[in-house]
């Protein structure tokens, strides 16, 4: 746990996920039928159990009380986990193009992502303001990278 800070422990981590399957046990129905971006991400708020949100390990107690996921670490997850997952179910049904305009809305909604690249451009003058946008933006960074043919192992 090298360079981890307490709130994502690999055990903390675990017990929310736990928390969250305790909670909502249809869980993933709920992420595919809710439209609402505040009702996703209250969805996520959940708080890990009592014993983990007053221990940062096994029997290591913390000296003020933990709570669950940060808000940004919410929108990274209905990012980059939830929406690629209900378009990817939406494929499988065959309804991806109704699905689409829907994940478009709520990737407009949630704010952007706060990584290096998205600070530089900020930095640099580019306006990025919700996620679609910064999704964009890491596309044509990770499109324009080029990377030497000895190491690209697809050719």
């Amino acid at each position: 746990m090298l360079r981890l800070r307490p709130y994502a422990f690999p055990h903390r981590r675990l017990a929310i996920i736990a928390a969250l399957r305790n909670k909502f046990p249809l869980l993933e129905s709920l992420l595919l039928s809710e439209a609402n971006p505040k009702q996703l991400t209250g969805i996520l708020a959940v708080a890990p159990g009592n014993y983990w949100c007053h221990n940062y390990a096994f029997g290591v107690p913390s000296a003020s009380p933990l709570g669950g996921l940060s808000a940004e670490s919410i929108n990274v997850l209905l990012l980059n986990m939830v929406l690629p997952y209900r378009y990817h179910i939406a494929q499988r049904r065959g309804k991806a193009r109704a699905e689409l305009n829907q994940i478009i809305a709520l990737a407009q909604s949630l704010p952007s992502e706060n990584n290096k690249y998205v600070r530089q451009l900020r930095a640099e003058g580019v306006k990025i303001t919700n996620a679609l946008e910064s999704q964009a933006v890491l596309q044509q960074i990770k499109n324009s990278e080029q990377v030497p043919p000895e190491n690209n192992i697809h050719t």
